[in-house]
């Protein structure tokens, strides 16, 4: 049986306590009972609290001096034979009753508003000016929803606190699983400590227990404010508290989970100001047994000018979550009064298993994304002796001072402005993740590669991809430097580049020697390659291999007949013609041939002229004497 206790105190009737509605962040109030999640998801109250349709007069019932009913007790005795749902609603500005209830049914208890804020205000029945014991509602199953409701304490014979225990309650009486949701609901006490309450929600077992859009304020707290034991599920979105004080080791919100797999607890949307604790303040997680099927959802709170001395934020216990998120968080003024540097004062996370991931920082790092603080070092976490301290965004939107925070690592913001300012990329983003700002950039990506660099204002070093040298290339992807038409080393990749003896005069220009060494006969690169000769001396056997690209056919001679077809044969040539050739092209000529006197090339032609002039000379005198 799954028992809830409802506690409440006197109220004077000549007052009239309101707290008004708590203004809700991403609460949409619509017929299908959603809440919108910050991280998108959305979660289904129908899930948790199935909507009550009654079919009969008797499941809906008023509740008050001019109701159906007088009390609740009342309206929920007689049978709702429509499956067992009842919806009550409250008329009375002010209800008092001491509510205790076992039946295997569903219940919605609602008060009424009036001038668009007031709400109803529920105190307990007094019977007497003493403390009395705690009073209970009790349900066997199913599901328990209050809303539109406000609870108070009340101080009885001068400083008597009024409930004594719980304002609500729950106990495990079988292992039958129930529900409990609580909207829209207001719970105050007075804040002092000559007034201290021992709580306000204690909820044991279960399946679920949600609370939205709900505030809690001035209170002075012997145990956990909210206090969720080992239900399967515990929302907590919208709700704001305000002005608590919690004594013992818990925050003013704890979930704790003992001996339960499989269990999920969602927090966001919240804010936590002025929580003051003995050792954490705000929130305590406390998962003594956890498994893959675990998670746990911290997202969008605000908690600010909190302080305990491990921490004012966040306190964790955990062994292992299969889901595990800490985003969006803002953590303003808090305090962890026991450490100098008051590290951890936003979240002290204390990890009681080892091997359960190896790498500790960055998985809670990766958790926390989003968070911010104004505090430095704000996060503390400790596993078996392995302690480290984590900072968070910071508010102002830069980075840490290095002698606070040494690292400043990007982790928001655009590829172009990454976030804080002054933020140094992480070694695992890439570029259009975290844009690479100086050499200094500690990522390969970011490093200058000496040849062909397309960041040429932050890589100036880097040489063209026309100007690499064949080793140079062949260390390249194509993706770097593309195929260049002639000559590339890289075979494979670059199959249709041409050797570089097939390259043509002007693409050997645009080549370096590295890539096509000089021609040793009319090579066009002049300057580098000083050595190769001119076309006009190249021997017959050198233009036989040479394209008529690189030395074109020449007039006489050319070896090349099947190319260079126009070139006459040399012993057609003309005196003139002769003297621009070498006799490699064209051999010296017996008679005659002008390359004698020019160059000396031809002395023996010149020879034989000489000994046919003395013999002609020597056959025509005696002629002449014989003439005369």
């Amino acid at each position: 049986m799954f028992a809830i206790i409802l506690a409440f105190t006197l109220l004077s009737f000549g007052s009239q306590s309101n707290f008004g509605k708590q203004p809700q962040y991403v609460f949409n109030d619509s017929a299908d009972s959603s809440v919108s999640l910050v991280d998108g998801n959305e979660l289904d109250l129908n899930q948790q609290n199935q909507e009550i349709k009654p079919k009969n007069d008797v499941c809906m019932q008023t509740v008050g001096s001019t109701g159906d009913k007088q009390t609740i007790a009342e309206a929920i005795t007689e049978s709702c034979i429509e499956g067992q749902n009842y919806e009550i609603t409250l008329i009375d500005a002010v209800h008092m009753e001491e509510l205790n209830v076992d039946l295997n049914s569903t219940i919605l208890i609602q008060g009424t508003t009036s001038d668009g804020e007031k709400q109803t205000v529920w105190i307990a029945k007094n019977e007497s000016d003493s403390i009395y014991a705690t009073n209970t509602l009790s349900i066997d199953v199913h599901a328990l929803t209050l809303k539109y409701i406000d609870f108070e304490y009340q101080l009885i014979s001068g400083d008597k606190i009024s409930p004594s225990g719980y304002i609500i309650s729950t106990s495990q009486m079988n292992q039958l699983k129930s529900s409990l949701t609580v909207e829209n609901c207001n719970f105050r006490s007075f804040g002092n400590e000559s007034s201290q309450i021992q709580g306000m929600i204690h909820i044991i077992e279960g399946a679920n227990a949600t609370f939205i859009s709900c505030s809690f304020r001035d209170a002075f707290s012997q145990r956990p404010l909210i206090q969720i034991q080992s239900a399967d599920q515990a929302t907590f979105i919208n709700n704001n508290l305000r002005n608590i004080r919690q004594r013992g080791q818990s925050g003013v919100l704890t979930v704790e989970f003992t001996q339960r797999i499989n269990w999920k607890v969602v927090i966001t949307g919240n804010s936590f100001e002025y929580c003051l604790g003995d050792s954490s303040a705000a929130i305590r997680i406390e998962a003594q047994s956890s498994d893959n099927s675990t998670s746990l959802q911290i997202n969008n709170n605000r908690i600010t000018n909190c302080a305990g001395t491990s921490t004012g934020g966040i306190f964790i216990s955990q062994q292992y979550f299969k889901l595990l998120e800490l985003m969006d968080n803002h953590f303003e003024n808090n305090t962890a009064r026991n450490r100098d540097d008051n590290s951890g004062c936003d979240v002290y996370i204390n990890n009681r298993i080892s091997a359960a991931f190896d790498n500790k920082e960055q998985y809670y790092k990766d958790a926390l994304f989003n968070s911010q603080s104004n505090n430095p070092k704000s996060v503390y976490y400790q596993s078996t002796g392995v302690t480290s301290k984590i900072s968070l965004n910071s508010i102002s939107g830069y980075c840490w001072d290095p002698l606070l925070e040494p690292l400043c690592q990007c982790n928001g913001g655009t590829a172009l402005n990454p976030t804080p300012i002054g933020c140094i990329c992480q070694q695992n983003q890439t570029e259009e993740q975290c844009e690479c700002k100086s050499e200094n950039d500690p990522r390969n990506v970011c490093k200058c590669i000496p040849v062909g660099d397309p960041r040429v204002t932050k890589c100036s070093d880097s040489i063209p991809c026309d100007q690499a040298t064949s080793i140079q290339l062949t260390a390249l992807s194509t993706d770097i430097c593309e195929c260049i038409p002639v000559g590339d080393p890289r075979v494979t990749q670059c199959s249709d580049s041409i050797p570089c003896d097939s390259a043509t005069s002007i693409q050997l220009t645009a080549l370096s020697t590295d890539i096509c060494e000089c021609i040793p006969v009319g090579d066009p690169r002049v300057t580098q390659c000083s050595d190769s000769i001119p076309c006009n001396q190249a021997t017959s056997i050198q233009l036989t291999a040479l394209s008529t690209d690189i030395c074109e056919c020449i007039p006489v001679g050319d070896p090349r007949a099947n190319k260079c077809s126009d070139s006459i044969p040399c012993d057609q040539a003309t005196s003139i013609q002769l003297t621009t050739l070498s006799t490699d092209i064209c051999q010296c000529i017996p008679v005659g041939d002008p390359r004698s006197k020019e160059a000396g090339i031809c002395e023996s032609a010149q020879q034989v002229n000489a000994f046919k002039s003395i013999t002609i000379s020597f056959v025509l005198l005696p002629m002449l004497f014989l003439i005369f």
